[in-house]
């Protein structure tokens, strides 16, 4: 039962290893392991529910942005630089928010600080 999905594969290709793979999956938790005696017993992981941003549509949504190379360079040495006196570095979500809540509360900074 060897199945051929992939395009671009010559007539002299052999696929034999997805139906080891499928045989493997059917049986269920199996030792793995090519030594002899080596084997581990496989453990589903059960899943917990996530917490966090991506899991609270209703207080978060994603923000893309395309910003120039440099911005992001010099942005990314900033954060550094903060980090190192700061001890931890702030996420990038953490600084964009706060630049959107200035612009909310404050105005464009630019136009506060008199530049353009």
């Amino acid at each position: 039962m060897t199945e051929r999905r992939f395009a671009g594969g010559g007539e002299d290709e052999d696929f034999a290893f997805l139906d080891a793979a499928r045989e493997r999956r059917a049986t269920g938790p199996a030792t793995t392991g090519d030594a002899p005696g080596r084997g581990v017993v496989e453990r589903r992981r059960r899943r917990r529910a996530k917490t966090g941003k991506r899991s609270d549509p209703e207080n978060y949504t994603q923000v893309s942005a395309w910003v120039k190379r440099e911005i992001k360079a010099d942005f990314d040495v900033a954060r550094a630089q903060e980090a190192a006196q700061r001890g931890r570095a702030r996420e990038q979500a953490e600084v964009v928010e706060s630049l959107m809540r200035f612009y909310v509360e404050e105005g464009d900074p630019w136009e506060i600080l008199g530049a353009s």
